[in-house]
C-alpha cells in the first residue's frame, strides 16, 4: 500500500479521534449550576409605615388640609420567616449569561444540606415605639384631591423617614362622606443579617460538586409599597362628635438584598470565585389589612380633632399578628 495514502488514514483517524473526546468530554462537563441563599438570622429596624387618614367633609377646589399627628405602637417586636430562593442556570446555557435562568422559591421548612441549623422564625423586626408625621391634600375638585404623607420615628439610636404619595376620590352629602383612596408607601429600613449560599455543581454523568458561601451584611434599605383605603365618616354640624371608620390593605418590604459581605466568623468558608449571589437575593414583604374607627370633632371653624386606634392583621408574621396603634390628629384647612 502507498506510504502517502496510510499517512493520510492515519492523521484522518487521529484528528477524527480528538474531534470525538472534545466532544464526549465536553458532554461530560457542567451542565448545570444551582445556587440557593438561605437567611440564618437578620434584624430589622424600622416603622410600620401606615396608609394616611383623610375626613371628608363639604370640600371645595382649591383648598389644602394640613393635618399633623402622633401613633403610639403597641407591639414593638415581631417575627417572621424568609424562605430560601434558588437559581438553576440551566435553561440560560444557551446564551452568553451563564448565570441566567430560571427563579423559584423554596421554604425553609424544607430540608438543607449545607448542615447549618436555619429556624423557621429566622427575622425579627424592631419596630419604633411611635411616630409623628404630618398628611396633606390638595383638592382639585368636590371628589378628586391629590394626598401626601411624610412621617418620622426614632429605635435604637436610629431615624427613619418614610411617606406616601396617591390620589383620592370622593362623595359627601349632607349627613355622611365616603372615599377610595390609593398610591405609593415610601419606606425606609435598617437590616443587619446573616446568610449562606450553598452551589451546587453538575455534570451529565450524575457527579456533583457543593460548596458552602457564608455572609454577613449590614446597611440602610428603602422600598416602595402600595396602599388602598376605603373611608366612611359622618357629616353633620350639628353633632358634637362625629365618627370615621377606614378599612384598607397595604404591603411593605422589610428585607430585600443579595448577600455580599464574606462572614470571616466562619473559618470553614471558602471565598468565591464568583458572584454566587449575583442572582439570589433574600427578601420578606409584609401584608397588612387595617382598620381604623374613631371620632372627631371641631375645635376651631377650619381645625377638628381626630381621635383612634388602627387595628393592623399581618397576614403572614409568625408572632404579634394585630397590632393597635392609638392616634390623634389634627385637620387644618385652608
Amino acid at each position: 500500500m502507498n506510504t502517502k495514502y496510510i499517512h493520510f488514514i492515519n492523521i484522518t483517524f487521529t484528528a477524527c479521534f480528538i474531534i470525538l473526546s472534545a466532544v464526549i468530554l465536553s458532554s461530560c462537563g457542567v451542565t448545570s449550576v444551582t445556587r440557593t441563599a438561605y437567611l440564618e438570622d437578620a434584624q430589622i429596624q424600622g416603622q410600620i409605615n401606615t396608609p394616611p387618614l383623610h375626613i371628608t367633609g363639604q370640600p371645595k377646589g382649591g383648598t389644602v388640609t394640613f393635618s399633623p399627628y402622633v401613633s403610639i405602637n403597641q407591639n414593638q417586636g415581631v417575627s417572621t420567616h424568609v424562605d430560601a430562593e434558588t437559581y438553576n442556570n440551566k435553561t440560560a446555557a444557551k446564551t452568553q449569561n451563564s448565570y441566567g435562568g430560571d427563579l423559584q422559591i423554596n421554604s425553609l421548612k424544607d430540608n438543607i444540606s449545607s448542615g447549618s441549623s436555619v429556624q423557621n422564625s429566622n427575622l425579627s423586626w424592631d419596630i419604633a415605639k411611635a411616630s409623628a408625621g404630618a398628611n396633606a391634600e390638595l383638592f382639585l375638585s368636590k371628589h378628586v384631591s391629590v394626598v401626601g404623607s411624610i412621617n418620622f420615628s426614632m429605635g435604637n439610636s436610629n431615624s427613619f423617614t418614610d411617606g406616601s404619595a396617591g390620589l383620592a376620590y370622593f362623595s359627601s352629602t349632607e349627613n355622611s362622606a365616603i372615599r377610595l383612596e390609593g398610591g405609593a408607601l415610601f419606606n425606609s429600613y435598617r437590616y443587619d443579617a446573616y446568610s449562606y449560599v450553598v452551589e451546587k455543581i453538575s455534570n451529565t454523568l450524575g457527579g456533583s460538586t457543593s460548596n458552602t458561601y457564608y455572609y454577613y451584611d449590614k446597611g440602610n434599605s428603602s422600598s416602595i409599597d402600595y396602599y388602598f383605603t376605603f373611608t366612611f365618616n359622618s357629616v353633620n354640624n350639628q353633632n358634637l362628635i362625629n365618627y370615621f371608620f377606614q378599612i384598607g390593605y397595604f404591603r411593605q418590604s422589610i428585607l430585600d438584598y443579595h448577600p455580599n459581605g464574606f462572614d470571616p466568623g466562619h473559618y470553614e468558608s471558602i471565598l468565591p470565585t464568583v458572584d454566587v449571589t449575583n442572582n439570589t437575593g433574600l427578601k420578606s414583604t409584609i401584608g397588612y389589612v387595617g382598620m381604623y374607627p374613631g371620632i372627631y370633632f371641631n375645635v376651631a371653624g377650619n381645625v377638628r380633632c381626630d381621635l383612634g386606634a388602627r387595628i393592623l392583621y399581618a397576614t403572614n408574621l409568625d408572632s404579634y399578628k394585630v397590632n393597635i396603634w392609638p392616634a390623634v390628629q389634627f385637620d387644618i384647612t385652608f
